[in-house]
């Protein structure tokens, strides 16, 4: 980066960076991975609802579906990392819909099997 001059030309992207609200993007971004935000249902152990919290906030839909379990509704990028998450979690989380992304994840669960035999 040598010889950097400041230019007289205005600013391009002022309007898009303004709108740009960085702690809703980073709620739904897992890793450096980008791709498209899709909404996820995921039916959680209540003893984790502190967890989905901190991944998410406050602002996020959450429901009850019986005595141990409640639902969440997240956006997110669903990128390999978030798979991961998801696999991290174990037990207390699986993911409801969308279906495509239910299938993915019987995809990625089949593929490790395979792996580790």
């Amino acid at each position: 980066m040598l010889r950097i001059k400041a230019l007289d030309e205005p600013r391009e992207g002022q309007k898009a960076f303004e709108a740009f609200d960085m702690a809703i993007y980073s709620k739904s971004v897992f890793g450096m991975f980008t791709g498209e935000e899709t909404t996820v249902t995921l039916e959680v152990e209540n003893h984790m609802v502190g967890v989905i919290i901190d991944r998410f906030g406050k602002d996020i839909s959450l429901a009850p579906v019986s005595d141990t379990h409640f639902q969440a509704t997240v956006n997110v990028i669903t990128s390999p990392q978030f798979i991961g998450w998801i696999v991290a979690l174990g037990k207390n989380i699986r993911i409801v819909a969308p279906d495509a992304l239910v299938e993915r994840m019987r995809e990625e669960i089949h593929r490790l099997s395979e792996q580790y035999k």
